[in-house]
């Protein structure tokens, strides 16, 4: 079993505060495309940002709320590493 740490979390947590531009608690399409293209330390192009998009809002979803992102977060971090 693979475990989710602090650390990890408030990580986490500090990248949805980065991209909540508008401190509503929730992250909108556009907060989300505009904190990819200035950078969390993962170089994106527009073909990335698309699939991480899709990944995190789904055809859909308009908004992510902060413990919406922790959950997608510790979900594929834990699928991830698995097999470590």
């Amino acid at each position: 079993m693979v475990f989710f740490s602090k650390g990890r979390e408030n990580y986490a947590r500090k990248a949805f505060m980065r991209f909540d531009v508008d401190n509503s608690g929730t992250v909108d399409r556009y907060e989300f495309a505009c904190a990819l293209k200035e950078g969390v330390g993962v170089k994106c192009n527009d073909d990335d940002i698309q699939l991480l998009e899709q990944a995190f809002f789904g055809d859909d979803v308009e908004e992510i709320k902060y413990q919406s992102f922790i959950d997608f977060v510790r979900s594929h971090y834990t699928k991830s590493h698995a097999h470590d």
